[in-house]
């Protein structure tokens, strides 16, 4: 069976009219984060990041994901390297991103205030 359309143009359109999916989208990314499972956490953020045009619930309450906010330990920052290493495209554009959003960790963990 041959698909139409690719899984990452169904995530967007759904996350271009669904703002509780992209929430969920979202709250999933922080827990796989929480519980060290990297990859997909980065995979999800990335898609978070690169969908054309999102809907975002309107509580004020709501904030994308970010996991500078979840990397608390020189061994998560290690496996977050290495799994952005491991997914990048061969540009070095994700681990780039890696590396920013390690340091705004490091930032904020150091008590030093960083803007990302």
């Amino acid at each position: 069976m041959r698909l139409t359309r690719s899984v990452k143009e169904t995530i967007f359109e759904r996350m271009q009219k669904d703002a509780e999916f992209t929430e969920g989208v979202s709250d999933q990314a922080r827990e796989l984060c929480q519980r060290g499972e990297m990859t997909t956490a980065i995979l999800l953020q990335k898609d978070l990041e690169e969908c054309p045009h999102p809907i975002l619930p309107e509580r004020e309450s709501f904030a994308p994901f970010n996991v500078a906010e979840y990397l608390e330990t020189p061994d998560d920052m290690d496996g977050y390297l290495k799994a952005c290493r491991e997914l990048d495209p061969g540009d070095g554009s994700l681990v780039r991103k890696a590396e920013q959003n390690i340091a705004l960790a490091v930032a904020r963990l150091s008590g030093i205030k960083a803007h990302p």
